[in-house]
């Protein structure tokens, strides 16, 4: 009896041993997956898509970004949207153009989950507002449209962010602004 307990108990510690380190690694991992930000949150600390949360908060989107995906946002930075005329960006951003707002901003939105490497392989892609992006790659720079991504694969749970250098506008909402 004693034996067949010995047995057991020696057993149950091999199985222990080998499992710990798996058991810790699977632990780490999903403290790290639960410690990655969702998009609203990993934008909203970088102080260069101040205006584009803004944006996205005056629009009302806000609570929809952080709870979807996976997609890749071509964010524009605060000097991308400082390049508009300062009547369109009052204009675009005034409570009375929300649907021109939310327009602009699933403009800069595809779904699925793209890293730079991805896309530079592509050459158009579908947006969430339903107007086709043109991608190209020039001397290592990734375009969008004709704005430069300044930063790449910045990375979130729900989302692949990509730092832009000018606003993507839908054809249909610029001569609204």
């Amino acid at each position: 009896m004693k034996t067949e307990k010995n047995m057991r108990n020696q057993v149950l510690r091999i199985i222990l041993l080998v499992a710990l380190p798996w058991l810790s690694f699977s632990a780490t991992a999903q403290q790290h997956m639960s410690e990655e930000s969702d998009f609203i949150a990993t934008a909203a600390k970088d102080p260069q898509f101040t205006t584009f949360m803004e944006a996205i908060k005056s629009a009302g989107v806000t609570r929809t970004l952080r709870d979807i995906g996976p997609f890749t946002v071509f964010a524009p930075t605060n000097e991308a949207f400082n390049a508009l005329p300062e009547e369109k960006l009052n204009k675009l951003l005034s409570k009375g153009n929300r649907e021109y707002l939310v327009q602009v901003i699933t403009y800069h939105l595809i779904r699925g989950k793209h890293d730079a490497s991805k896309l530079s392989a592509l050459s158009d892609l579908e947006s969430v507002e339903g107007a086709p992006l043109s991608i190209t790659m020039n001397e290592d720079k990734l375009t969008i449209n004709d704005a430069t991504v300044t930063q790449a694969d910045i990375s979130a749970s729900n989302a692949m962010i990509h730092a832009i250098d000018k606003l993507l506008i839908p054809k249909d909402v610029k001569g609204k602004l």
